[in-house]
């Protein structure tokens, strides 16, 4: 997984690791993987590791 944000750009990207890290906890993140990968034969993965570096 990758976004891109502007360097040095901390606001912006705490925002997003921040709502990504709310998807996951609210369970919105597997939801949508389960909906994309339905029928594929695709296991739904992991989810993604924040990095807040």
């Amino acid at each position: 997984y990758g976004i891109g944000l502007k360097k040095g750009d901390s606001e912006l990207r705490t925002k997003v690791n921040d709502a990504i890290q709310a998807m996951i906890d609210d369970g919105s993140w597997k939801a949508a993987q389960e909906k994309n990968f339905a029928g594929t034969g695709i296991a739904v993965p992991a989810p993604p590791t924040i990095d807040r570096y």
